[in-house]
């Protein structure tokens, strides 16, 4: 990595899930394993706090459950009724 730009975690999440969209978590964790294998904890630890930020960053998104998968029901443009119409 080298300079402190490199080491900037909410930049990273941000410019990876640009970049791989819904694979940005496994192209983090295919990272963290090489760098594992290599013989470089330092920098596996930055990118496991990469992806706990990109973990938060969809649990702030997607609060209350709501995702792009499952978005919720339009609201209806009528007035409400209670069913029980006048006489």
């Amino acid at each position: 990595m080298g300079s402190n730009a490199d080491h900037d975690l909410w930049g990273q999440v941000l410019a990876l899930e640009t970049q791989y969209g819904d694979r940005a978590l496994a192209v983090i964790t295919d990272r963290i394993q090489a760098l594992r294998i290599s013989g470089e904890p330092r920098e596996a630890e930055f990118w496991s706090q990469v992806a706990e930020c990109l973990n938060d960053l969809h649990s702030i998104r997607y609060f209350g459950g709501r995702n792009p998968a499952n978005p919720p029901a339009p609201a209806s443009s009528g007035p409400a009724t209670t069913g029980n119409a006048p006489a």
